[in-house]
């Protein structure tokens, strides 16, 4: 399968074409935008791996303009990027990106992605073929039906001509016979009895009965009970009454015919016969039963991708080990609080660090201190008021952002915290935190200054003995 590498980045790009290369795609690379557009209007790429910054154009504006293409086959597109705001991606899934892929890249989640790109692709020209099949099989019944509307047409005008002579009578017999048998469909005619009486080479064929033992039985003795059923009959019959019938599905099992009826007039323009004619479309009913099962399974596909995805976006903001909100999400956090804190909310941002840490795993082991560490985060989750966040910062670092909350408080609440962990009962030794507190000073500041601040609050809790809660203040040269 053909696929489009671009990205500026030249050791990114060699990767990327190496990685697929050795995956079995068949890769072009290019190194800008501009290169990528004017590739992919020369050749269809079924995928599309484009970096999101490049020169020229950017993949998200290349994706877009990929979109506006017409009479195009689909291509996937997986957008890379080093951005990881939620708005970014909803940005590049509002311009018809497919996927979204973060840098650095991960081996095996490419691959992973590329199997999905792959997979949705063929099934996407899988069903394409199906559906060219159907609309062919349509369009051949629908010229068999416009044939035999001329056909018969033609007869009647033979028949009339047969009644000024028996000269024209012969003639006509004759032409009826070879039009007859040369229609592309079964044809057969029968008296108000269904006593058959012509029966022609596509009848054979369908029916796997000749003509010599079709002529002059009974239509339910040649066709079969299960195929002629009372409805059948009962359509025919109504022919005689001037009452013809389209396209009336006879069915059998897994056998489906679709057979139209019309009435043969013959002298004193008496209807004389049923003309009858039977087109097998068993092929095509099994075609559209497959189709609407490949649709079902696209849907199905389709939502695995997205809880896929959502599982992903969860994963994205979530630690792995102790299942609270992880640094990211903090920092996500920390900048929505620092846009609330311009327009007058306060906060505070708690950084905490269990004590002794790196002693107690060295003598109680790793998975010891991992059942702390996940102790500590439940303790801190269910502490906290429901408005505040609690994160996981790396390592034994914590913190707390208490939301609508001054100094003073966020201490009376950061105290309580303390106390809470100092009681965690575990079959190891007791566990004791360290809480270092920073308050948004009111004016315009950077996330990282606050934390640098209660990190260095942190520092004063351990110089002066641990297990305690210390603060510090931002300067106001520092804040502007």
């Amino acid at each position: 399968m053909r696929v489009l590498i671009a990205e500026d980045d030249v050791v990114t790009n060699k990767l990327l074409n190496r990685l697929l290369t050795k995956f079995g795609y068949d890769c072009q690379c290019v190194f800008n935008g501009l290169e990528a557009w004017n590739a992919i209007q020369n050749e269809h790429f079924p995928v599309v791996v484009s970096d999101w910054m490049m020169p020229g154009i950017e993949g998200v504006e290349l994706c877009r303009r990929l979109r506006e293409l017409k009479d195009r086959p689909y291509s996937y597109v997986i957008l890379l990027t080093s951005r990881d705001e939620r708005d970014d991606r909803f940005q590049a899934l509002r311009s018809g990106v497919d996927d979204v892929l973060a840098k650095p890249i991960d081996l095996e989640e490419l691959e992973c992605r590329m199997a999905v790109g792959t997979r949705i692709i063929k099934m996407e020209h899988h069903l394409k073929e199906q559906n060219l099949q159907l609309e062919e099989s349509r369009a051949q019944l629908e010229h068999s039906n416009a044939v035999l509307l001329t056909k018969q047409q033609e007869v009647e005008r033979l028949l009339a001509q047969a009644e000024r002579t028996s000269e024209y009578a012969q003639e006509a017999n004759r032409r009826f016979e070879q039009l007859f048998g040369e229609i592309p469909v079964a044809g057969f005619s029968c008296d108000e009895s269904t006593k058959i009486f012509e029966w022609n080479k596509k009848a054979e064929e369908i029916f796997g009965v000749p003509a010599d033992r079709a002529v002059e039985k009974p239509m339910r003795s040649v066709i079969g009970k299960k195929l002629l059923t009372r409805k059948a009959l009962d359509a025919i019959h109504a022919v005689f009454q001037g009452v013809p019938f389209v396209d009336q599905e006879w069915k059998a099992g897994d056998r489906v015919l679709l057979v139209s009826g019309y009435p043969m007039v013959g002298y004193n323009n008496k209807i004389s016969g049923c003309l009858a004619t039977a087109v097998d479309i068993s092929q095509l009913r099994k075609i559209e039963a497959e189709l609407r099962t490949k649709m079902k399974e696209l849907r199905a596909a389709n939502s695995k991708i997205e809880e896929a995805n959502r599982k992903l976006s969860e994963m994205a903001v979530t630690d792995g080990l102790t299942k609270i909100a992880n640094r990211r999400a903090l920092m996500d956090r920390l900048a929505i609080c620092l846009e609330q804190a311009e327009r007058g909310q306060r906060f505070t941002l708690a950084m905490i660090d269990v004590d002794h840490f790196k002693k107690f795993n060295d003598e109680f082991g790793h998975q010891a201190g991992d059942e702390i560490l996940i102790a500590v985060a439940q303790t801190l989750k269910s502490s906290v008021r429901k408005l505040d966040f609690v994160a996981r910062y790396g390592g034994e670092e914590f913190c707390v952002l208490f939301v609508n909350a001054s100094l003073r408080s966020a201490v009376k609440m950061a105290e309580r915290i303390r106390k809470r962990i100092s009681e965690i009962q575990n079959p190891y030794r007791a566990i004791t935190a360290s809480f270092g507190l920073a308050e948004h000073p009111g004016l315009p500041i950077e996330g990282d200054q606050l934390v640098r601040a209660a990190d260095d609050a942190l520092y004063d809790a351990k110089a002066a003995g641990r297990n305690r809660v210390a603060v510090r203040s931002i300067e106001f040269e520092e804040a502007a």
